[in-house]
């Protein structure tokens, strides 16, 4: 049942005989086991048969004449005119509008998280006195560290220069 499906759209195929040879061998062999399959191929065959004895009327030109006009004519109906976008008002809105609104989106949008940073920045007044007082301390301690480290090069420069002049 499952190759039935799989081979039904080969079927016309392999009844016009344009089925490549290796597919043309397994969907014979699968005719060969399926009556089902057989019936259908012989069905197309008896269909391409008659069909293939029957002329195809051609119509004359005058035919082609008439149905070019009306096609033509048909295609002018259905054609819509050029609209200059920038005649219409709703044009111009049309576009305005969702542009406004994504601004007001971004503007709102960095007006909650703006709130939301400086809100989880706040400090209480007795820690911002204790941060001042941290920040003092360093300072001071940077400057006496500052005139110890000179007071200690200015000694190092001495030490030097005695024993320069002791040696000498």
């Amino acid at each position: 049942m499952i190759w039935c499906f799989l081979l039904r759209r080969k079927l016309y195929d392999y009844a016009d005989r344009t089925l490549p040879v290796p597919e043309r061998a397994r969907v014979f062999e699968h005719i060969q086991r399926c009556a089902h399959c057989s019936a259908t191929v012989r069905r197309i065959e008896s269909v391409l048969k008659v069909a293939g004895t029957q002329k195809v009327p051609q119509p004359q030109k005058e035919f082609w004449n008439r149905f070019e006009s009306a096609l033509d004519a048909q295609i002018d109906a259905r054609s819509v005119p050029d609209v200059k976008p920038a005649a219409s008002f709703r044009y111009r809105v049309s576009f305005a509008l969702p542009a406004f609104a994504a601004i007001c989106i971004v503007l709102i949008s960095a007006h909650v998280y703006q709130r939301q940073y400086v809100s989880a920045q706040r400090v209480s007044p007795a820690e911002q006195r204790l941060v001042k007082e941290t920040l003092d301390y360093e300072f001071e301690t940077a400057q006496t560290s500052s005139a110890d480290e000179d007071s200690l090069q200015y000694d190092i420069d001495l030490l030097d220069e005695l024993e320069s002049n002791s040696v000498s």
